[in-house]
């Protein structure tokens, strides 16, 4: 497991500071799947918006859903 630094304010920073180490695990824990979900949530618009431009130039350069539809089959 990795570690970082977030600066909070006083008063959570307090709070955290006054929990046990096993309730400091738990903790880490919720808070790692926050931020997954915050980072997820992110970088989903963003990897639509890549994956349109990457279909915009296939379609520029010629590929159209048919020959999309024979390089498919051809890998099977």
């Amino acid at each position: 497991m990795e570690s970082i630094i977030i600066n909070v304010d006083d008063t959570c920073g307090s709070m955290y500071n006054s929990f046990s180490p096993e309730y400091k695990m738990e903790f880490s824990k919720a808070v790692n799947l926050m931020l997954k979900k915050v980072i997820n949530d992110h970088n989903l618009p963003g990897y639509k918006k890549m994956l349109d431009n990457i279909g915009r130039e296939a379609e520029a350069k010629g590929l159209n859903s048919d020959i999309l539809d024979q390089l498919l089959k051809d890998n099977d």
